[in-house]
């Protein structure tokens, strides 16, 4: 196994456990900000438009990794920054 593979193999572990972690968080302040009423209906919208964001984050990602190559990674790392920070006026609010 190339030092690539290995790559790839742990990059996909750590992606795995982010979003294992971080879906269930999102998900959770969603249900608290909805109140007992709406939770379902928003939770369902949630999942909705994850799966929007991953078929339209998956295409752009792949035509910005076509013409940019190994930046679109710090494109990526921006914009998963830039969403930290701003996650940090939800913890306010709350």
């Amino acid at each position: 196994m190339s030092n690539q593979s290995i790559l790839v193999y742990c990059a996909a572990v750590l992606f795995a456990l982010g979003n294992g972690l971080m879906w269930p968080s999102v998900l959770s302040l969603l249900s608290k900000r909805a109140g007992v009423i709406h939770q379902g209906a928003v939770q369902g919208m949630a999942g909705s438009f994850g799966s929007l964001a991953s078929i339209i984050g998956l295409t752009v990602g792949g035509f910005l990794y076509h013409f940019l190559g190994a930046a679109t990674f710090l494109i990526s790392a921006a914009v998963i920054f830039a969403v930290f920070i701003i996650s940090f006026r939800l913890l306010k609010d709350r």
